[in-house]
């Protein structure tokens, strides 16, 4: 008894079915493919033992612009026509997955260093912004401008040192605004004792002078606030003087 099986393109096409995997099953005299023969890059068994050895390790093979792995063995017994099978795997579509895992960590990856940068020139951009008002700010206090204000939209160090700038500044307009009532010898006392410790009380020996200028208040009573001293010489003379000058 005798079985059989005619090699023809429907067994190819079982064998598909069965593995999942494209068949090539080359004899001494024709191919067979389960794809389109003009895809073939061997047309010959002799091309195909080049490309795939039987019993060998996985060769690869390029298919019309596709990856495939492929493994050869020799059908049948010992004697006999014995052909050659092909099973090959694209390589191309099982990485293809991966490919678009690659292509999409690639994106994401794009994405988030296109977020990162503009974060920090965003950061960046606020402190350049802080640290030129305070430039400024010193530019206008060193030449006596104590009424500028640094204002720095934001809630981190440099607004914290915009406000120490502007404390600052409002000291040295306090302190500019208590030497036109203060004389500079005052001054010069209070700073260089300064570094000396206050105590509660301390005694000494004082002279202290007491000085009028006669009718001075009695004048002054008479003028108004914005009047100068020529105005001064048109005011009658106070009374205690009038008195004075009948007794002689």
């Amino acid at each position: 008894m005798v079985a059989g099986a005619q090699i023809d393109g429907s067994f190819v096409k079982k064998l598909q079915d069965l593995t999942s995997d494209d068949i090539v099953i080359a004899s001494a005299h024709s191919v067979l493919a389960s794809f389109p023969e003009a895809k073939l890059p061997g047309k010959s068994r002799t091309d195909w033992e080049r490309m795939a050895p039987p019993n060998a390790d996985p060769s690869f093979v390029d298919i019309d612009g596709e990856d495939f792995a492929a493994v050869s063995t020799l059908l049948g017994g010992a004697q006999g026509m014995r052909p050659l099978a092909i099973v090959m795997k694209s390589r191309t579509q099982a990485m293809r997955p991966y490919r678009e895992i690659q292509f999409i960590l690639l994106w994401v990856g794009l994405f988030v260093a296109v977020v990162g940068i503009s974060a920090t020139a965003v950061v960046v951009r606020k402190m350049t912004v802080g640290i030129a008002k305070l430039v400024d700010g010193t530019r206008q206090v060193a030449t006596g401008n104590y009424d500028f204000r640094i204002d720095v939209p934001s809630n981190d160090e440099i607004r914290e040192l915009a406000e120490s700038f502007n404390v600052m500044t409002q000291g040295l307009r306090e302190k500019e605004d208590m030497e036109k009532f203060v004389s500079q010898s005052t001054v010069e006392m209070i700073q260089s004792n300064e570094s000396e410790k206050v105590s509660a009380g301390e005694r000494t020996t004082l002279t202290i002078l007491f000085s009028d200028m006669r009718g001075f208040t009695a004048m002054t009573e008479q003028l108004a606030p914005e009047a100068n001293g020529a105005d001064a010489q048109h005011l009658p003379e106070p009374a205690s003087r009038q008195g004075e000058e009948v007794s002689r």
